[in-house]
């Protein structure tokens, strides 16, 4: 079986809501996942959100968290895994996951 490999992009997740003010600009919501396909810019990205490729665009990159280590969890799970392929035990987490901004109903 041939693997083909897709290049690997850097992921950020959109710290607050951002409207597009040109048909150029990306429109995305707090907590979106933005797959950055150019970042040659200090200032403004291209991208996509993550599971929509329709939806991509220039945005400024103040407004995303610029991180390699966004996770993911399944309840069923026993380890946080990145989309590196990390895993942390979740017992060994927990006491940073408390302090997380990310975590449901901190606010």
């Amino acid at each position: 079986m041939v693997s083909v490999s897709r290049p690997h992009h850097k992921r950020v997740r959109a710290l607050v809501e951002c409207k597009a003010v040109t048909s150029d600009q990306l429109a995305f919501f707090k907590d979106e996942i933005i797959v950055v396909t150019g970042s040659s810019d200090p200032h403004w990205w291209v991208g996509y959100i993550e599971g929509d490729t329709s939806r991509s665009g220039t945005f400024p990159v103040n407004y995303v968290l610029k991180t390699d280590m966004i996770y993911t969890f399944s309840p069923r799970a026993t380890t946080l895994n990145n989309h590196k392929g990390l895993k942390f035990n979740v017992a060994q987490s927990d006491a940073c996951m408390k302090h997380s901004p990310f975590r449901s109903g901190h606010r």
